[in-house]
């Protein structure tokens, strides 16, 4: 999925990093500063309720138009994040690698698998695939990667109009891995996860070393999370936004004690009960996430026997939910951290992320578009 353009910037600045989700997208341009990359710009677009991808390309092209009138950001290269469903990741059952088959047969029979298993109606599609990492545990020896050729020729017009080169089009779970794999780094045998919480979907992305192994979707995001908190505690979708965010849920103890085993938080002095009615309100999509997290990572264990279990990072704006990190950590019983928690320190902002007047939301749910403005080949 990537064709050769000429780079026009200088080594030190990344392209930039284009991730297009369900409900925004998300622009990011790095440049190197000493040993760490600093976030030279960053910047949020929303996409119209309803919008097709006629309507995201419009909005794509409009705000490259306006960054580079604006001058947001150096060069014009572009590397362009694509989620589900506009991409497809599919698990490829083919000869492991050493086996008898030559990279050019096992790239050909990668592309008849993943248009075997694709489900995009019909369309002309284009592939790309990575190699897992060698294990006895299970036969899948790579996955493949699905997008629609219309989908891409729209994603380059897009930037095209906007007088930008798209270099490349990318997958943003490969994207996320990327990130948290350079600016994370973790001890070479766990396994370690990053769970995406988009506006719209939940997607849980299992790695070894640097390669992602599984990518899953894990049902609805956190527009659902907020219509939940509305219902249970009859209030507007704006007010349990709020009370989601700033409220979030109650702490679990980290001791054993009686009652509910949740620990009391307190506001203005007395009982937040408020954080306790939001876990009640989403107890039962908290219980199927966890649900999920732990079949996951059983299976990735028994394919990659002798490996520990890692770290898992939040990312995406549900990830910023109060205390969200704590109650996964204390349910699952592995660390779990948001992406803040190190981007705050691999990263530093040098650019105001004021859109609209209002303060924009926090590095995490940038992290997509970061590991799209690194090069996979180079950066890593």
């Amino acid at each position: 999925m990537r064709p050769a353009v000429k780079s026009k910037r200088t080594a030190k600045i990344t392209p930039i990093g284009l991730d297009i989700g369900a409900a925004a997208v998300r622009a990011v341009q790095l440049q190197r500063s000493g040993s760490r990359w600093v976030v030279l710009r960053a910047s949020t677009w929303q996409i119209p309720p309803g919008a097709g991808i006629d309507g995201v390309c419009s909005t794509v092209t409009e705000r490259l138009n306006r960054a580079a009138w604006e001058q947001e950001f150096i060069g014009r290269e572009v590397v362009v994040g694509l989620s589900a469903p506009d991409v497809e990741l599919h698990a490829l059952e083919l000869p492991q690698a050493g086996d008898s088959m030559g990279q050019d047969q096992f790239g050909s029979a990668a592309h008849w698998e993943i248009e075997r298993l694709c489900s995009m109606g019909g369309q002309e599609i284009q592939t790309a695939h990575w190699r897992l990492p060698k294990t006895q545990g299970h036969a899948c020896s790579a996955i493949g990667v699905a997008t629609a050729v219309s989908m891409v020729t729209q994603i380059w017009q897009a930037c095209s109009q906007a007088k930008m080169e798209c270099s490349r089009v990318d997958a943003t779970a490969c994207a996320l891995a990327r990130a948290v794999a350079l600016m994370r780094p973790g001890a070479p045998e766990s396994v370690w996860g990053i769970l995406d919480i988009g506006a719209r979907g939940c997607r849980l992305i299992l790695c070894v070393d640097r390669t992602p192994i599984l990518v899953r979707s894990l049902g609805a995001g956190g527009i659902h999370w907020t219509e939940l908190i509305a219902k249970s505690l009859q209030v507007s979708t704006g007010a349990a936004e709020t009370h989601k965010l700033d409220h979030g849920i109650t702490k679990p103890k980290t001791a054993t004690s009686p009652g509910t085993g949740l620990e009391v938080q307190h506001s203005s002095g007395g009982l937040d009960e408020l954080s306790a009615l939001i876990l009640t309100a989403l107890r039962t999509e908290l219980d199927h996430l966890v649900g999920e997290i732990e079949r996951s990572y059983e299976y990735a264990l028994q394919c990659y026997r002798g490996r520990s279990v890692g770290f898992l990072v939040l990312s995406g704006g549900g990830s910023t939910m109060h205390n969200l990190d704590h109650y996964l950590e204390n349910r699952l019983g592995i660390p779990v951290e948001p992406a803040n928690a190190f981007l705050e320190q691999g990263c530093s902002a040098r650019a105001s992320y004021a859109v609209g007047g209002r303060a924009e939301k926090p590095m995490s749910t940038y992290l997509g578009a970061i590991g799209l403005a690194l090069d996979p080949e180079i950066d890593l």
